[in-house]
């Protein structure tokens, strides 16, 4: 019986240590994930976000370039109604026209940005210590790049006044992408805000106030469709 007593005992007192192990490892675990994500996460981020900007522009930069054509110009996608005095009565959008380009340019954006699966983004290993002195330190570490979500698009108009009944109209295409860093434990996303130059044209005579007073940003509340 002692014999038995003894085995059992040592037995509780093998599975005390082990769970007393498992335990200690556990804290440990969530203590470096903690750490990581407080203090490494953002040095990373903050350090890898410029080379996954300029990756992105570049990427919907060449899109742009293949889908606007350098023969477009303001009157393939607005026409300007006048009366008999000459005056401005309607500024009409050629929606279909303006969807199409916003369409096809996204199509031609996300197939270049999920080319970037293949680049990485290279940081000192210093940079995982989460000190900013130490960021620069040690050897490369590479940390793969993952296109994640769509990009996406629309388009707005902006009416500025220039001089006397003289008034700019630019349209333009704002362009959303969203490319996700890969980490050990995690995925940041990083979003880049892409604004591309459709057509402007100098709008000589008076502008009705509702288009002057629409805003900015009016996208599809300046242009009647």
């Amino acid at each position: 019986m002692k014999r038995v007593g003894k085995v059992l005992k040592k037995k509780n007192y093998l599975l005390i240590k082990l769970l007393a192990f498992i335990v200690l490892l556990t804290i440990c675990i969530v203590g470096v994930i903690s750490y990581f994500k407080g203090n490494v996460l953002p040095l990373i981020v903050t350090l890898s976000e410029a080379t996954v900007k300029t990756l992105a522009i570049n990427a919907i930069n060449n899109a742009a370039h293949m889908v606007l054509d350098s023969e477009m110009t303001y009157e393939d996608f607005v026409t300007i109604t006048k009366d008999k005095d000459d005056k401005i009565q309607m500024i009409q959008a050629n929606t279909v026209k303006i969807n199409r380009l916003t369409r096809d340019l996204a199509n031609l954006g996300q197939s270049n940005v999920e080319k970037i699966e293949a680049k990485s983004v290279s940081l000192p290993l210093g940079a995982f210590t989460g000190s900013l002195m130490l960021s620069d330190v040690g050897p490369d570490v590479e940390l793969p790049l993952l296109p994640i979500g769509t990009v996406l698009c629309d388009f707005s108009s902006i009416f500025e006044e220039v001089g006397i009944n003289q008034t700019r109209h630019s349209i333009y295409i704002n362009i959303n992408t969203t490319i996700a860093l890969v980490l050990p434990i995690s995925s940041v996303p990083v979003n880049i805000t892409t604004v591309v130059l459709v057509c402007d044209n100098i709008i000589i005579g008076e502008v009705p106030e509702f288009y002057l007073n629409s805003g900015n940003n009016g996208g599809n509340l300046d242009l009647l469709p």
